[in-house]
């Protein structure tokens, strides 16, 4: 984990190397020690070769590392970042593991309305065709209500084909054929590569989400269905962090605290799922 503003800046400076070059690898003799990594073992046979997939750290809140404002009490932090920030991400990119083909699919809950408004819809596409990850079938929900022509305005038309809008708030219940995760044990296949979003402002719901994911935990004889299908996984988590629940959250969060966000992305870290904080 990266602790100190040496360790963050050497973090920042290797996910954009490796974002950039559409890598998860680096020959960085340093990475292990800023850098979170997923351990890959390719077999054939008798054969096999060992490496690691980089992931950035866990740090701050869960947000760029710089996002909360301390420079007041810390004078050599540089000034404080945007919270809508997504630099410090790195994401999958075809290659290793995930370089045989595959259908990459996309599922996102809390999508908001127009492509270009935010960085759900857009920012996650144009990412993953950089890295190699074309969407081959991408899912929106999103409860605000909008008329039918504004949920696709925007969508170019290389992504048309592969865009499902449902204008409908995400079902609670994981029996309910439109939930999210429900749709995704219908589509998908292990060897797909899935990318699952998770932000509809609405923790006790999320939180029976994750709970029904993560299933019996790491290291348990039983991983989830939902688990065995999910590749990398973005969820804002409202846990109770002041400078948060100022500026956005309010009273829109639950019962954890930062140590428990941080202990719950381990956890699906652990499981094999390439997971991020979302803004």
């Amino acid at each position: 984990m990266a602790e100190t503003v040496g360790d963050i800046q050497k973090m920042l400076v290797l996910v954009e190397h490796m974002m950039g070059n559409d890598t998860m690898t680096t020959t960085d003799a340093g990475a292990d020690e800023v850098l979170s990594y997923f351990a890959v073992r390719l077999q054939c046979g008798t054969q096999s070769v060992d490496y690691k997939e980089y992931i950035e750290s866990l740090v701050s809140s869960l947000r760029h590392p710089y996002t909360t404002d301390c420079t007041a009490f810390f004078s050599d932090l540089p000034p404080p970042m945007d919270i809508f920030n997504y630099s410090y991400m790195h994401l999958a990119a075809r290659q290793g593991a995930f370089a045989a083909p595959r259908s990459t699919i996309y599922l996102d809950a809390g999508a908001g309305i127009g492509w270009r408004r935010n960085h759900n819809q857009y920012w996650v596409a144009e990412t993953y065709k950089r890295r190699g990850l074309n969407l081959d079938r991408a899912f929106y929900w999103e409860a605000a209500q909008a008329p039918g022509y504004n949920m696709v305005r925007g969508v170019p038309a290389e992504y048309f084909h592969a865009t499902t809008f449902y204008n409908i708030p995400v079902p609670s219940e994981l029996e309910d054929g439109r939930n999210i995760l429900n749709v995704l044990t219908k589509i998908a296949k292990p060897e797909d590569f899935v990318s699952v979003k998770l932000d509809i402002d609405a923790p006790e719901i999320e939180a029976q989400w994750i709970a029904a994911i993560l299933g019996e935990g790491p290291g348990r004889p039983n991983r989830s269905l939902y688990a065995q299908l999910i590749d990398e996984l973005f969820w804002e988590e409202h846990f109770r962090f002041r400078p948060m629940q100022d500026c956005c959250w309010q009273e829109s969060v639950d019962q954890s605290v930062l140590y428990d966000a941080l202990t719950t992305f381990q956890q699906f870290r652990y499981l094999g799922i390439r997971s991020h904080g979302w803004q």
